[in-house]
């Protein structure tokens, strides 16, 4: 477990599994609490990381529409390729759809989160898979990690639901 500052923006807690297969290094993670959606490309591209593609996944990706977004990124410095796929969870275990791309809802998101709890906002819990590469993933590499991520949330959903009920009196 890694535990950051309450203000930190990745979030004050992360639980990472990391896994490797050759050169190929794949980090599951869990970040929280956010009050606001956020943004993994803005943060990867802060870290180094050119952004070479965005978008959000759909239904016929196996997810529910606008709660998973993925990312293709390129650091020039190392020659690495990277592949980020993220969604949010609400504390009961189910996905929160990103707010829309709209200039407004981006602005919004922007200016409201000042490192704290927005005021009437319940936590989120940010899944993220991150795959660290020599080469751009395929779609049947890709396919794979959107099944994974999947059970991830499944999983996650499950111990939300028992700690919630082990927790009511």
């Amino acid at each position: 477990p890694v535990h950051r500052d309450r203000r930190s923006p990745w979030g004050e807690h992360s639980l990472i599994w990391t896994y490797q297969d050759g050169d190929t290094i794949i980090r599951m993670a869990l970040d929280f609490p956010f009050y606001e959606h956020h943004d993994l490309a803005e943060c990867y591209t802060n870290r180094g990381w050119d952004l070479l593609h965005r978008q959000g996944l759909k239904e016929n990706d196996g997810f529910p529409r606008d709660v998973a977004i993925e990312i293709d990124l390129h650091k020039a410095s190392t020659n690495e390729h990277a592949y980020c796929l993220s969604g949010s969870m609400d504390p009961s275990g189910r996905w929160v759809a990103h707010p829309r791309d709209s200039l407004s809802g981006k602005l919004k998101e922007r200016f409201a989160w000042q490192g704290g709890d927005v005021e009437g906002a319940q936590p989120l819990y940010q899944i993220q898979v991150f795959v660290a590469s020599g080469d751009r993933l395929g779609s049947s590499q890709r396919a794979d990690l959107r099944n994974a991520c999947l059970h991830f949330r499944r999983e996650l959903e499950r111990a939300f639901q028992n700690e919630m009920h082990s927790t009511k009196p």
